[in-house]
């Protein structure tokens, strides 16, 4: 059976931000599918590159080195139309009581990167299965 969690972080420069405790009905060893809600600005047609940095940790214990994954998405050319993007997978949590930390950033740097306009990330939901 899969559950979802959304996850309301805050925005902080060009960096979204946000964690969320594993529910103790998640089944440990399992991935975790990340879906990206954003909409775009303007009526400009392109693509968005997003990298959505994640680690975890349980307590009394260091967070290793951020892990990334990429996520392009295209426009249509309309101001504000939804999209929820299914990301890869993140890698299976081993430990009950994890925390998972989540960061998104925008690359515009990125060749992939086309729009020309401003692109607000929502927030994230994550799909887990449950024990």
């Amino acid at each position: 059976m899969q559950k979802e969690i959304f996850v309301e972080g805050k925005l902080l420069q060009d960096n979204w931000g946000g964690s969320v405790p594993m529910p103790d009905d998640y089944k440990i060893g399992t991935k975790i599918v990340p879906i990206l809600h954003w909409i775009p600005d303007t009526n400009n047609h392109g693509k968005v590159c997003w990298y959505l940095y994640h680690t975890w940790s349980t307590p009394n214990n260091q967070f290793p080195a951020e892990d990334k994954i990429q996520n392009v998405g295209t426009t249509q050319g309309i101001a504000r139309q939804y999209f929820a993007d299914e990301m890869s997978k993140l890698p299976s949590i081993s430990n009950e009581h994890s925390l998972l930390k989540l960061r998104v950033i925008r690359d515009f740097d990125s060749d992939d990167d086309t729009y020309d306009g401003e692109a607000v990330l929502l927030g994230l939901t994550l799909i887990y299965e449950t024990k």
